[in-house]
């Protein structure tokens, strides 16, 4: 039986005239979309070029006529390919159309039997964090317009923006361990540096100066350091920086990305691609790192006080294990029309774990989902 696919997604064409407006309806290049991540013209605008992904790591390129027709792979070999340069401006416009979207869902750790999540927050976000005591959850959102910072009540209540980034991209958000600051990235076309803003809002403060792109942060339990991820050495690895500013400290030195410490300081929990894409744990004493976990995607695994919790690649069966030592068990598998995201953090979980945060992709919304009390 085939997969049902939750994307319904296709390449436009829109025709400009003289002044830049749109000149008719867009007319449908192709159906197959491929889950595209960025186009481009080629030099002479006949054909589009595409960055389309061939599974859950690599992605390769395409090529579909401008007339319209099948896409046509052009790249022999799938890689971790970075995005297209953006398409030109003039006298047509290409463009990726979607229908899929995201929530924040809740789902109650505590119940004996199988939880039903529900959603406590509707629209496009992305990106899930929440603090120690599970009180309060944040999230980036583009409901004010922009892509922001939100903040809300757990149940998903009193949700509102905490920044007004404007043209820079925010992200990655992870609150403090007493829950009074928030730390993120922000991109713009200058690169992307990591900023720390209090729970009230205001201005918030860059971490990082240097040139290079900065991103996933997260805090150490003292709440003296922040750890994220760096390209300075030219390719991803671990750092940490004061939290008042200062020298980073690079802690890996075989490729890492998405940092958490371990509730007790003394270990480093990271994603790497070592062979196979996997969660890794390397002591921040002797700095000897093992892997730990399942196979999964960047964005979707995290850990509370006891557990480790973790999505498959399919994106749909959610499993944990003893951070102690022990045997996986799966946890909860997702309805039928919602899987979780590629991208962002889209699993979240309060120390105490009574209550695990998710943010699904479904046919028609992105949300986030919160599942309470499983014991």
């Amino acid at each position: 039986m085939r997969r049902r696919s939750f994307f319904n997604s296709g390449v436009f064409l829109l025709a400009l005239d003289g002044n830049g407006h749109p000149a008719g309806a867009e007319k449908r290049l192709t159906d197959d979309a491929r889950n595209i991540s960025s186009l481009a013209w080629d030099v002479g605008d006949r054909d589009l070029v595409a960055l389309a992904w061939v599974n859950s790591v690599n992605t390769a390129m395409w090529k579909v006529k401008a007339t319209g027709g099948e896409m046509v792979r052009v790249s022999p070999i799938a890689g971790q390919y970075t995005e297209l340069s953006a398409p030109r401006a003039g006298k047509r416009i290409a463009f990726i159309q979607n229908s899929n979207s995201s929530a924040i869902f809740r789902i109650d750790l505590t119940q004996k039997s199988i939880p039903t999540p529900h959603s406590i927050i509707s629209g496009s976000v992305r990106d899930i964090a929440v603090t120690p005591d599970g009180s309060r959850i944040a999230f980036i959102s583009d409901g004010s317009g922009n892509r922001d910072l939100w903040t809300a009540k757990s149940d998903g209540s009193e949700a509102q923006p905490l920044t007004r980034a404007g043209q820079m991209r925010v992200g990655s958000p992870r609150w403090s361990p007493d829950g009074s600051q928030i730390a993120f990235d922000g991109y713009t076309n200058a690169g992307g540096d990591i900023y720390i803003i209090g729970q009230e809002g205001g201005a918030a403060r860059r971490l990082t100066p240097e040139s290079s792109a900065e991103s996933r942060p997260s805090w150490s339990r003292d709440g003296k350091w922040i750890y994220f991820t760096s390209n300075r050495t030219g390719r991803s690895e671990v750092f940490k920086a004061p939290m008042g500013g200062g020298n980073a400290v690079q802690l890996t030195r075989d490729g890492g990305d998405h940092p958490m410490e371990s509730f007790d300081g003394k270990s480093l929990y990271y994603y790497a691609r070592r062979g196979q894409a996997t969660l890794w744990k390397q002591d921040l004493t002797s700095n000897v790192a093992a892997p730990v976990g399942g196979i999964t995607h960047m964005a979707n695994w995290t850990f509370g006080g006891r557990y480790l919790y973790w999505a498959d690649m399919d994106r749909i069966k959610l499993f944990r294990a003893p951070l102690a030592g022990g045997e996986p068990e799966l946890l909860y598998t997702m309805p039928s029309e919602l899987r979780l995201g590629t991208s962002g953090t889209n699993i979240a979980v309060s120390e105490e774990e009574s209550s695990l945060w998710l943010r699904p992709v479904g046919e028609t919304h992105s949300q986030v989902v919160v599942v309470h009390n499983f014991r």
